[in-house]
């Protein structure tokens, strides 16, 4: 009989593993639990956030042997990053001293695996000899230098330089030390290879996608129909879609067409419902995004921060919308439909190029 026994992995993910929450990272990081669960018995550890909280279901984990659930608010992400100031604060809030105690107490699994890069942190909890992994969704240096390049304000500017140099430094000290490294894209392949990471410990997974409007031909789209499909608690999904409303479409209305803009996604703030109007449509939480990938002619990624490949891109590719993005939104991707402007005015040239060429064929 034991020939059957599994071995046991510790799981450690730095957000809730979930096939319910609206958001791609979260099914990824389910999808790569549930398969593991095949192999390993699996004790998972994972944060979960004020939002991710009403999404967590116990019965969704019971292939789990054991099940750990931390819940991080603000006084918990200050306690830990104060009590721990050698880390970068990305990885300083999710250092914590419960779970280290926890992650040594179960120091005779030789199994781990890390979801999302912030969860390195407790790789010194284990033995050197363990089998260790870990699945990078977006590479933390870079989203944070992103930050550094497009604030103005001096202090902040000054806090991201700081942030990006200690995580290029962190980066390239510890995820070497781990067994394997899987990313979503070629691109962090290369860039973590960049950041002297070794290249024969990374490997490329990417993520399947859904079609969400098989069949749908461009004529029985509504006309001049735009777009945005992103979580809106993400601060560069905010950042991007404000930039695009305050700066592009303003552009493509004086070229006298009715473009109505549709934003769809989880937990907008109010600085997004305010901007509601005749042609701007903010939906908020959309169960089934099907009918609106059917009924738009053009998807946009106005996206000027944060890192990795975007999943909704992937999809809207997939479900056979072109795609106007920024060099950010674009990262990682390579398809004719794809279609990249970093400035206001080509941006609005691209949709205006694009809307004539679909009405013409």
């Amino acid at each position: 009989m034991s020939q059957f026994l599994k071995k046991e992995l510790l799981f450690l993910s730095a957000h809730l593993p979930s096939n319910k929450y609206p958001q791609a990272g979260h099914k990824i990081a389910y999808k790569k639990l549930y398969d593991l669960s095949k192999i390993y018995d699996i004790h998972l550890v994972c944060f979960i956030n004020k939002d991710e909280k009403k999404y967590y279901y116990s019965e969704d984990y019971k292939f789990c042997k054991s099940v750990k659930i931390v819940f991080i608010r603000n006084g918990l992400r200050l306690l830990n990053s104060v009590s721990n100031l050698l880390l970068p604060v990305k990885l300083g809030i999710r250092a914590n001293r419960g779970i280290k105690n926890y992650c040594i107490s179960m120091a005779q699994i030789n199994s781990i695996h890390f979801e999302y890069e912030e969860m390195i942190c407790y790789l010194n909890a284990f033995n050197a000899e363990a089998y260790s992994s870990i699945t990078i969704h977006d590479v933390l240096s870079q989203g944070v230098s992103r930050k550094f390049t497009n604030t103005k304000n001096l202090i902040r500017k000054l806090f991201y330089y700081v942030e990006w140099k200690r995580l290029l430094k962190y980066e390239a000290q510890n995820l070497n030390r781990v067994k394997e490294i899987i990313v979503l894209n070629e691109k962090d392949k290369q860039l973590l290879i960049s950041n002297y990471i070794a290249p024969k410990i990374i490997s490329v997974a990417i993520p399947s996608v859904v079609n969400y409007s098989d069949g749908v031909k461009k004529l029985d789209r509504e006309k001049y129909s735009l777009l945005f499909v992103g979580a809106l608690n993400r601060n560069e999904n905010v950042d991007g879609i404000i930039w695009f409303i305050k700066n592009i479409l303003p552009i493509l209305e004086k070229k006298k067409q009715q473009f109505k803009l549709y934003v769809v996604g989880a937990n907008p703030p109010k600085k997004i419902l305010k901007l509601n109007s005749d042609n701007v449509l903010v939906t908020g939480f959309v169960e089934d995004l099907s009918a609106y990938y059917q009924r738009c002619h053009l998807s946009i990624a106005p996206l000027r921060e944060g890192a990795g490949i975007k999943i909704k891109v992937l999809e809207a590719l997939n479900s056979g919308l072109n795609v106007v993005a920024t060099s950010v939104g674009a990262e990682g991707i390579v398809n004719r439909n794809l279609h990249v402007a970093d400035n206001e005015a080509e941006f609005a040239n691209k949709i205006i190029e694009l809307f004539k060429h679909d009405l013409l064929n």
